[in-house]
């Protein structure tokens, strides 16, 4: 009896800590993949994130990969993009989420690029130390693309020293908010300004 009632009460024990989520952690700025380790996430986390990262720059693209635990929803499953036009930069993150311990270690399937026109006009602009970025003409928008971002910040990334950074052009819904949070390796700091609105139809 004693035995069944010690069996019961460490069953309950389990129950009461909770299982928790174990997921694949890897990161690489070299690559759209990489294989990582089992990492067991904070209490706080609800799902497990895969993440790729594409940045082009002219005629240059880079591809970047990471992998764990995520506490933050909002983040799960985008084509987040924010393109200034060719010839400028464009940032583009696919983000997938999973539930199960390890769900995150396989490849991600990434899409084209839609390059749809969809009669949404925003200003565009690109300028590195500095907080001043005058649109010189506007750039049509893509896909899915339906909002125009104005942003002027000292940007931090990873590896790299900060630098001041001013961008304009088209975005993906909620560009404003999810940006900084959604691009791997990026912190915002000492923000000149930060607003999106709606693009511009085409009226012609």
């Amino acid at each position: 009896m004693i035995r069944y009632v010690l069996f019961f009460v460490l069953f309950i024990a389990l129950l009461a800590t909770g299982h928790g989520l174990t997921c694949q952690e890897c990161n690489t700025s070299s690559g759209a993949f990489c294989r990582g380790h089992s990492h067991k996430c904070p209490s706080v986390s609800t799902s497990c994130m895969k993440r790729v990262s594409i940045t082009k720059i002219g005629d240059k693209s880079f591809q970047s990969f990471s992998s764990g635990c995520n506490d933050d929803e909002d983040l799960c499953n985008k084509d987040f993009i924010m393109n200034s036009g060719a010839g400028n930069e464009q940032i583009r993150v696919l983000t997938e989420c999973c539930y199960q311990d390890n769900c995150n270690r396989c490849k991600t399937k990434i899409p084209p690029y839609n390059n749809t026109r969809n009669h949404l006009l925003c200003p565009v602009c690109l300028k590195y130390e500095s907080y001043e970025c005058k649109h010189k003409g506007y750039i049509e928008c893509r896909g899915h693309e339906k909002e125009c971002f104005d942003i002027a910040a000292t940007v931090l990334r990873k590896g790299h020293s900060s630098m001041k950074y001013a961008k304009m052009g088209c975005t993906t819904s909620r560009g404003c908010s999810l940006g900084h949070k959604i691009i791997p390796g990026i912190a915002l700091t000492d923000i000149h300004h930060v607003s999106c609105k709606a693009g511009f139809p085409i009226t012609h």
